[in-house]
């Protein structure tokens, strides 16, 4: 009927060659059949998407209004898994650190990290001081203001 078999192909009988055109035909038929489908009020409408792009705008001075060495206090909740001694994470919300560099900028060059900020907290280590590096977002900390 509608499938014809296809010449030529060694490989292939005329079997295989009748069946794979068959189901070819079908599915552009199918295919065809729904982009010609009218959308009347019975049927659901057409399904419309949308995406949307954040863009981070740098200006001549990477953008950063936080300085290098300015003291910070995390405002979201933020958990981090790389701190030593806390393998079921640590959460850095009301932690105070300081900004040790902004990695926009990049030896002249501006790069779009997702979390620019290195900040440096000091943490307990079982009873002991140590340092926590960690990248953060602008979004997720505050100044804290000198006094």
């Amino acid at each position: 009927g509608a499938c014809r078999s296809l010449s030529g192909f060694a490989t292939l009988t005329t079997k295989h060659v009748d069946v794979a055109e068959c189901l070819i035909a079908s599915i552009v038929t199918s295919i065809m059949m729904l982009s010609l489908k009218p959308f009347t009020a019975a049927t659901a409408a057409p399904v419309t998407r949308s995406r949307s792009v954040s863009v981070r705008v740098l200006a001549s001075d990477n953008g950063s209004s936080i300085e290098q060495g300015a003291k910070v206090k995390v405002t979201k909740a933020v958990k981090v898994y790389h701190a030593v001694g806390r393998s079921d994470g640590l959460d850095l919300e009301g932690m105070v650190g300081v900004v040790k560099k902004n990695v926009l900028d990049f030896k002249g060059k501006q790069l779009s990290a997702n979390l620019p900020y290195q900040v440096q907290f000091e943490v307990d280590r079982n009873g002991k001081p140590g340092k926590l590096l960690c990248h953060l977002d602008e979004e997720e900390f505050e100044v804290v203001p000198e006094t």
